[in-house]
Parts: C-alpha cells; structure tokens; sequence
C-alpha cells in the first residue's frame, strides 16, 4: 500500500495537469480557440469552476450544456476557460508505464547478469 498511494497521486496530478489553456481574461478578449462541439472546463468570477460542452460563440456569451441544462455565461464573467488533452493524457501514461518497465527489466538483467559471474543477490 505504501508504493501505492504515491503512484495514484503522481497520476492523479499528471491527469489533472493534461489540460490547455484557451483563454485567459489577461490575454483580453480573444475567444478565438474557443471551439462549438467541445468540451471546457470553465472558471468564472461568479459560478467557480465547471464543466460544460459548448454549442456555439455568440458576441457576448458562450452557450453549451451542463448536466442536459442549456447554459449562457457572459464572455465577461469567465477567468479561464481549459481543454483536455487526452492525446497528451494518453502519451503521458504510456511513456511512465514504459519507463518503469525498462527500469525493471535493466534491473532483472543486471542480476542475471551478476548470477552468470557467480554473484548471489538478494530479491
């Protein structure tokens, strides 16, 4: 259980951290890569943070659908609006899963390595 947990945080952290940023309120007023038919994680000056899927960019507001609600919130109200990376999710697990795995098998080979000159080591 001990070599567990910090494994689940370090992928937890890796997973929560898999996201781009689209906008930000410093950058002014650029909606740009802000796409309909995506879905964003949204934090605002009066709502937090949430999650919805956006269905279109109007002048002033974005709509989308949070828990089957339709949903508006003006452009001004919105700090940060994120996306997930899942792609970069993905990579990002697979190269951990494949560093361990080599680390492991140079380990193994080592010791067999040492076994063929008579070295006894301990498991």
């Amino acid at each position: 259980m001990k070599k567990i947990f910090p494994i689940l945080v370090m992928v937890c952290l890796l997973l929560s951290a898999c996201r781009t940023t689209k906008y930000k309120q410093e950058w002014g007023n650029n909606f740009l890569e802000v796409k309909a038919g995506s879905k964003y994680h949204f934090k605002t000056f009066s709502n937090g943070e949430f999650k919805m899927a956006v269905t279109s960019v109007e002048k002033d507001s974005i709509f989308g659908i949070r828990h089957k609600e339709n949903v508006g919130i003006a452009k001004k109200d919105i700090r940060i609006i994120k996306k997930d990376s899942p792609v970069g999710t993905a990579a990002l697990l697979v190269g951990i899963a494949g560093s361990g795995t080599l680390i492991y098998l140079l380990a193994k080979a080592t010791t067999n390595f040492g076994h063929g000159f008579g070295h006894e080591y301990e498991d």
